[in-house]
């Protein structure tokens, strides 16, 4: 409660902070930069600050993204579901058709500060 009930950043970093230790490693889509910060955790490797960033770059090639996906092995992810950037629905494919996590909260649309962002949040299934 208290300023998470206003933003929906603070509402995700809470989420993560309760269910992750420190020592997790977290990637992110969608510009959503902030919330390494808000949760002080990292992504585990170049490139994962900003998958949707990273998936462009390779072309939206799947099977190079789930090569480099398999390597760097986050242990949990963050992906945007943005309505008005389409390369996040096809960058939610590609991280399911890997079959490395598991979708454990799905974030949705409010009323809150930054609430149009929407985002599933997702864990490694064995690390």
């Amino acid at each position: 409660s208290g300023a998470n009930e206003y933003s929906q950043y603070l509402t995700i970093a809470a989420k993560i902070n309760e269910n992750y230790s420190m020592d997790s490693t977290l990637a992110s889509s969608g510009l959503m930069h902030v919330i390494y910060p808000l949760t002080g955790l990292l992504p585990p490797s170049r490139g994962f600050q900003d998958m949707a960033e990273l998936y462009f770059d390779l072309d939206f090639n799947d099977d190079i993204f789930i090569k480099k996906l398999k390597i760097s092995s986050p242990d949990i992810i963050l992906c945007s579901q943005r309505d008005d950037r389409p390369i996040m629905k096809d960058l939610k494919k590609a991280i399911e058709k890997s079959g490395l996590y598991s979708q454990v909260f799905h974030f949705k649309r409010s009323d809150k500060h930054y609430g149009w962002q929407q985002a599933i949040l997702y864990e490694i299934k064995n690390k």
